[in-house]
């Protein structure tokens, strides 16, 4: 948890001057644009300010560079000290239900649209319960590509990864990797490629584009096409800076959102083609599971499934198994 010092920022009062200029603070987990999940941020950005004359700037930020994690984002927004913030659902599975549905490992993982299907219904429920905690909801969602191993160890088997270290983004996904022998470690993708060529860790579970955009090329070996979920690129806003817009920005800032979002999705689908070519052009070795493998990983997966079911709410449970009805797949707990 992170603690916010006595900031004032343009654009958290209730009201303002017809010639005050609004600026939102938009945090962003990726490193930098020239990938769909940070460029749509910019694109909003350029938009938001051309359409309003520049009576609204959005400033974006990479990485760290506000020194706040992407998985404090929505009590970074609760406490005001940001308006927006782009982090994934994996990151607050643990504290929103409908992200833990999101980024439930082994689910909506046979094509994209599988992962269209399955967000479709869920961001209603996301944001009844991120307004209940912290007064926030989901501004725009994109499901990320699916996240693979991206190894420098050769994986033998994924059911038994004899004690391999992964970086994992997810709780859920992290604790299917500890049911199949290995080790998950927790680091965001700032940290990936300098644990990856110190050997600190053996692999990145992580979206294939990441090869290029985190240069992951460069320290990696082995591509398996295993997918251990979508999950997806969620945008928060606050709704206090929201609401406090005046209504023709704020109705600017909705219709550049569902603008975005639809773009980001045409982006994303394209997305795992292109990091595959791009790993056969960097000679690394490419992996694809046999159905034998995947069903071993079916009956691992399970009891995680089961698990979370037991402890969600009442409301969750009938979300979950909407959720994977709608990707054709029959829960039984």
């Amino acid at each position: 948890m992170f603690v916010i010092t006595a900031l004032i920022f343009v654009g958290a009062t209730s009201a303002f001057a017809a010639s005050d200029t609004i600026v939102w603070r938009f945090p962003s987990l990726e490193s930098g644009p020239g990938y769909w999940a940070s460029d749509v941020i910019v694109q909003f950005s350029e938009a938001v300010e051309s359409r309003t004359n520049g009576r609204m700037k959005v400033n974006f930020y990479w990485g760290g560079e506000l020194g706040i994690s992407p998985r404090d984002f929505p009590v970074a927004l609760k406490q005001g000290a940001i308006q927006a913030g782009h982090g994934s659902s994996a990151y607050y599975a643990k504290e929103i239900e409908g992200c833990a549905v999101s980024a439930m490992p082994l689910v909506a993982v046979g094509s994209y649209d599988e992962a269209i299907q399955l967000h479709q219904g869920l961001k209603e429920f996301m944001n009844k319960q991120l307004e209940e905690k912290y007064n926030a909801k989901v501004l725009w969602m994109i499901p990320w590509e699916f996240v693979q191993p991206l190894t420098n160890k050769k994986i033998e088997k994924y059911a038994d990864l004899n004690g391999m270290k992964l970086r994992v983004s997810g709780l859920l996904t992290g604790e299917l990797i500890k049911a199949s022998n290995g080790v998950p470690v927790s680091m965001s993708l700032s940290e990936v490629y300098t644990s990856l060529s110190k050997k600190v860790i053996d692999g990145a579970v992580s979206s294939i584009q990441n090869l290029k955009t985190g240069s992951l090329h460069e320290v990696t070996n082995y591509v398996y096409n295993f997918y251990y979920h979508s999950a997806a690129s969620i945008y928060l806003v606050s709704l206090d800076a929201l609401n406090a817009l005046p209504d023709d920005i704020r109705q600017i800032v909705l219709e550049e959102a569902e603008r975005v979002e639809s773009e980001g999705m045409k982006a994303a689908s394209t997305g795992m083609q292109e990091g595959l070519e791009f790993a056969k052009s960097k000679q690394l070795e490419i992996f694809n599971p046999t159905e034998e493998q995947i069903e071993e990983m079916r009956v691992i997966v399970k009891p995680i499934w089961d698990k979370w079911y037991q402890e969600a709410s009442s409301e969750a449970q009938k979300q979950f198994i909407d959720a994977l009805a709608r990707t054709g797949v029959t829960y039984t707990p």
